[in-house]
């Protein structure tokens, strides 16, 4: 993606801003990955709200941390923290301890680094993958055969 910079010239012609060379945007950024996060993460913590309450939520962690991961493969690598956050900001409070209270006790900070982690984990393999989808192949270079 580029940006087209209006610049005040006589001509009043427009420059391409590219980026430098090997700087490739390969994801979101965090505002449209927070919007995105709030898209995913609301319906889910409803859903999983509405199943019914378990002594434990593993269930939900595991569920809620695939989620994270799936959003986090669109992001880019920096703003993937967002991700993890905002889930955990609905896990805890609508699957966690229900009725949207946020609490903390033992086991919340082991929940914030799986859910950061199920984030950071899907931004990099969604960035190594957009990556050699980038990459030319070694066939795309080969001389055609003439004949």
């Amino acid at each position: 993606m580029s940006y087209t910079l209006l610049r005040p010239a006589a001509r009043g012609s427009a420059v391409r801003a590219v980026p430098a060379a090997g700087h490739h945007r390969t994801g979101l950024r965090a505002p449209l990955l927070t919007v995105l996060s709030f898209a995913v993460a609301a319906p889910l913590s409803i859903l999983l709200s509405a199943i019914g309450e378990r002594p434990y939520q593993t269930f939900e962690l595991v569920v809620v941390c695939i989620a994270a991961l799936a959003v986090g493969w669109v992001a880019d690598l920096a703003g993937s923290v967002v991700v993890g956050l905002v889930f955990w900001l609905f896990f805890d409070g609508f699957d966690a301890d229900r009725w949207g209270v946020l609490s903390w006790d033992g086991h919340t900070m082991i929940r914030l680094a799986a859910l950061v982690a199920a984030g950071v984990v899907g931004a990099a393999i969604g960035s190594t993958v957009r990556a050699l989808r980038r990459e030319p192949s070694e066939d795309d270079n080969s001389p055609t055969p003439s004949g």
